[in-house]
């Protein structure tokens, strides 16, 4: 799976607990929490709900970070990388957010968001053994790619449409699985 934090069984929960009622989370509220909920009605959260709110909530941290690097490299001059690759362009940045969202939703998100040296937007997936990235170029193609150990990536075209980047985001999310 991609790096995304995973947050250990032994949490302390009654720090937890005071946080939460204390509003120090922004997302806990009654009706989208079942672990607020629990403490508000007072029968006993499982620690399976506290754990899939906490990894939320490290999810939607780290879309965060993400979007803000993106935001960034809208100050990118072409030349950046003294090779002479383009800077970003702002439609590549505003479909690399987008497949953020939606990865976000999905509980998914890349390895790490960087401007590529092709002229564009790369986000990509890494583990020991496997690789895959989807490139927002500026030329307004959007590609993706996923690999493994020393066999032949698989590089295809994804259609810039709601279906063509879900497609994409599900065959990482395979192939990362497997």
């Amino acid at each position: 799976m991609p790096e995304v934090l995973e947050l250990s069984e032994t949490l302390e929960n009654d720090k937890i607990n005071a946080a939460l009622l204390f509003g120090l989370y922004p997302n806990a509220n009654l009706s989208a929490n079942p672990f607020v909920r629990s403490q508000l009605f007072a029968s006993p959260a499982s620690d399976r709900d506290l754990i899939a709110y906490m990894n939320a909530m490290e999810v939607h941290r780290k879309s965060g970070e993400f979007q803000d690097k993106l935001l960034a490299m809208g100050s990118l001059k072409d030349n950046w990388d003294t090779y002479g690759a383009e800077a970003p362009s702002a439609e590549s940045l505003y479909n690399a957010v987008d497949l953020l969202v939606r990865m976000e939703q999905m509980s998914f998100l890349p390895s790490d968001v960087l401007a590529s040296s092709e002229g564009g937007v790369a986000l990509s997936f890494k583990s020991e053994t496997r690789y895959a990235d989807i490139e927002l170029l500026n030329s307004g193609e959007v590609l993706a790619v996923i690999a493994e150990g020393s066999h032949q990536p698989h590089v295809w075209e994804v259609e810039k449409s709601s279906i063509g980047f879900d497609e994409a985001i599900t065959s990482i999310y395979v192939h990362f699985s497997a």
